[in-house]
This record gives C-alpha cells, sequence and structure tokens, in this order.
C-alpha cells in the first residue's frame, strides 16, 4: 500500500514539473537561455517533460514548411503558430533535424525508465528484508561496523593492562 502511493506522488510530482503548464521557459525563468532555476534544473528528472516534448515535436517536425511560417502572419499566433508553440514552450526539433545526433527526448526518457527500474529492483531486494529470512541492515550495520569498532576500543583501552609494579 505505501509504495502504491510513493508511485502515484512520485508521478505527480513527474507531472507538476513536466513542463506543460507552467511552461519550460517560464520555469527557466523567461529568455535567457543559460538560466537555469531549481524548477527547471527538476523538470530535466521529468519522464513527463520529455515524454510531452518528444510527442509534440515528433509530430510538428512531420509539418511542411508551410507550418512554419513567421508567426506575426496568422491572426492568432499563439493559436495557430507552429514556431510561436515552440518557442512558447521551449522545445526543440534540433534532435530530429541533426541525423548524427541521438533524440536526446528518447534517450532521456530510456535513461529515466533504466535507472528507475535499477531502483525498484534494488527496494524490492532490500526492502522488508527480516520478512524474507535475511539480516535487515540496522543488524548488518551492527555486526559489520559497530562490534568491529567497539572490539577496536575496549583493545586499546581495556582496563585489565598487565602492569608491572
Amino acid at each position: 500500500e505505501a509504495s502504491q502511493l510513493l508511485v502515484v506522488v512520485f508521478i505527480l510530482g513527474c507531472m507538476l514539473i513536466s513542463g506543460i503548464q507552467p511552461t519550460l521557459k517560464a520555469m527557466q525563468g523567461g529568455d535567457d537561455p543559460m538560466a537555469f532555476t531549481t524548477k527547471y534544473t527538476l523538470s530535466w528528472f521529468s519522464f513527463a517533460r520529455w515524454l510531452a516534448e518528444d510527442i509534440f515535436v515528433s509530430h510538428s517536425f512531420r509539418l511542411t514548411s508551410v507550418f512554419r511560417t513567421y508567426p506575426s502572419l496568422y491572426a492568432s499566433p499563439a493559436k495557430h503558430s507552429l514556431l510561436s508553440h515552440l518557442t512558447s514552450k521551449n522545445y526543440s526539433e534540433y534532435f530530429y533535424i541533426a541525423s548524427d545526433m541521438p533524440q536526446l527526448n528518447m534517450c532521456m526518457n530510456l535513461w529515466l525508465g533504466t535507472t528507475a527500474r535499477i531502483f525498484t529492483y534494488v527496494a524490492l531486494t532490500n526492502c522488508n528484508r527480516d520478512k524474507m529470512g535475511q539480516l535487515t541492515f540496522s543488524a548488518r550495520f551492527t555486526i559489520d561496523v559497530l562490534n568491529p569498532i567497539q572490539d577496536f576500543v575496549s583493545s586499546v583501552y581495556s582496563r585489565d593492562d598487565d602492569i608491572v609494579e
């Protein structure tokens, strides 16, 4: 039950920092491309950010050059202009245009999915160790770290020193 609740909270957190609302450009702090705020930095760890950007850009990349006309030529640029949408959301088609570059959106989703599965495996194998018949981390820490330290300290500061009078 706790693990399911934790997954729901994680997904909601990823959705909050995905860059859909507020947009990545607003999270970055405006027009400065070198500005990195905490929210913008956290959005790099959100699978939802990369998925939303990949879905939008993979569709927009296949559109013809007619859709890439200057935004001021439209009656409502914020509604109809592809360039206006790309710049307002801070999305880039560069990784689709440059054939020698890997698609960053896909690579980030693959990387985040792989690390999430590794963390999940580690959590599954290390949680509830006492129910699986294994030593808990606190017991293992006591046996492997605290007991040798206690043995060393007691051997150095023992009261039964052989002092010859």
